[in-house]
């Protein structure tokens, strides 16, 4: 699996993997649209808690936001699998 620090997004796309080749720009619009999403959220359950808008992202910071990737190749035997997926 791949693990990696997603904001800000400026300072750590250099350290992401370069290939497959369009990955930093794929990874990069889409942790953009979590990170917005993310703040959204934790705008809405610290208001919720009677709190300022932006009480909870000031307390997890800037580096709160992480990418997990995990990579399952395929079955060789899928008639043998038992399961939903």
């Amino acid at each position: 699996y791949l693990t990696h620090p997603c904001h800000p997004l400026e300072e750590v796309i250099g350290s992401w993997p370069e290939k497959p080749a369009a990955y930093r720009e794929i990874a990069g619009k889409y942790s953009g649209e979590l990170r917005a999403l993310i703040l959204r959220l934790l705008a809405a359950i610290s208001e919720a808690l009677g709190l300022d808008s932006n009480y909870l992202n000031k307390i997890l910071g800037k580096h709160s936001h992480m990418m997990s990737i995990n990579y399952y190749p395929p079955c060789p035997n899928p008639d043998l699998t038992i399961g939903a997926a």
